[in-house]
């Protein structure tokens, strides 16, 4: 008999301490081709489950789990289903092509994921290899929905004796309610409800374009601000480190940037005009939080080294006040304004001012940047 589940709402997956009653079958599927990136594989539906787009799959050889998967489109005149990797246990690491396997398939579910452009690249690598068309069913085009309450006893279905089992796979009682599952497979499906949550960060890197203000110091030792340009690289690391949320996730994100500005006059009692050319060279580490994919929060901790790469009258002392090293820590916030583009403002202090002291405290510099996305 197969029991049906509540539906789960769309708006904020649930955590692992609610996760709800859970409905399962289970059956046997084969390995036909997998895309360069071992990410996205094609499977035959041997035990002609016909899965929908979007389910969420655990495959498992005998008692051990091996990897899980979500379904994103069907063929289903092929009796094959393309399938995203979005868990892999123990050793495992690839499928070889004509492995059977079983998988316990997850019918009540959160609403999945949308499609993204490496899954539709690595899709059409499949199709084009295998010689199917790209008319297949998809997640965007199936509403999933609790499946109806079956009768316990069919008089023309449930006579006579049952098939045997496919390619050495047990897929007696093909269909069956989780809790009839071993306790292991209880707890592996329910953690994938809980863990299969959409990353946020879908451009890791950034080059962002500054103009700002940045400290330095003039001939008596007091802070000055001229105005420059910098360019900066970032890339994030360690994705989803602290927060793991559907709509708020954090990573780590080193920076290196080079900059430029010029002091012209740099002493107003220079007997003639002296000017400086001083090059920035920066490394930062940001703290960032993502929120949903138009906004980034971010906290920064920072140097900046400064040297003069170019003079006019100079003065051997000027030099070497120029020629400091800053140390900064700021905050800042990126706004999304295009598909790969962000304008980004953000400022630093002086870690001095931590000290409270009136003399010190003091900003190490503010900027307003555009921001390229990939």
């Amino acid at each position: 008999m197969l029991t049906t589940a509540t539906p789960v709402s769309a708006s904020a997956p649930p955590t692992e301490s609610e996760v709800p009653d859970i409905v399962a079958k289970s059956y046997a599927i084969k390995v036909v081709r997998r895309s360069n990136t071992n990410r996205t594989y094609l499977f035959e539906d041997i035990g002609q489950a016909q899965p929908a787009p979007g389910r969420l799959i655990l495959l498992k050889r005998e008692a051990e789990p091996v990897m899980a998967f979500r379904i994103l489109r069907t063929y289903t005149e092929r009796q094959q289903f393309a399938a995203k990797r979005v868990r892999r246990y123990g050793e495992w690491r690839m499928l070889a092509n004509g492995d059977v396997y079983r998988a316990v398939e997850k019918l009540s579910d959160i609403a999945a994921p949308p499609e993204t452009n490496q899954d539709r690249r690595e899709m059409r690598e499949l199709e084009q290899g295998e010689g199917l068309t790209s008319g297949g069913s998809s997640p965007g085009a199936i509403k999933l929905s609790p499946l109806p309450k079956t009768e316990k006893y069919d008089p023309e279905l449930d006579t006579g004796t049952s098939p045997p089992p496919i390619s050495g796979v047990d897929s007696e009682a093909s269909e069956l309610p989780i809790s009839e599952l071993s306790p292991e497979e209880e707890d592996q499906m329910a953690s994938l409800i809980a863990e299969d949550i959409l990353p946020l960060i879908q451009h890791g890197q950034g080059v962002n374009l500054q103009i700002g203000l940045y400290k330095n110091l003039n001939s008596e030792g007091v802070r000055i601000y001229p105005m420059g340009a910098t360019l900066k690289y970032s890339v994030a690391l360690g994705k989803m480190m602290f927060v793991r949320k559907a709509r708020v996730q954090d990573a780590l994100a080193p920076e290196f940037g080079l900059g430029l500005y010029k002091l012209s006059p740099y002493r107003k009692d220079a007997k003639s005009i002296d000017s400086y050319t001083v090059m920035m060279i920066n490394l930062e580490l940001h703290y960032r939080l993502y929120f949903g994919d138009t906004h980034i929060l971010f906290f920064s901790l920072g140097a900046t080294q400064n040297r003069v790469v170019g003079f006019a009258n100079p003065n051997a002392k000027d030099i070497n006040t120029l020629s400091a090293l800053n140390w900064g820590i700021g905050t800042g916030l990126n706004f999304r304004i295009g598909p790969n583009w962000s304008l980004r403002i953000d400022a630093a202090i002086d870690p001095a001012t931590l000290s409270f002291d009136p003399s010190k405290i003091g900003v190490d510099h503010l900027g307003l940047g555009l921001v390229l996305n990939f």
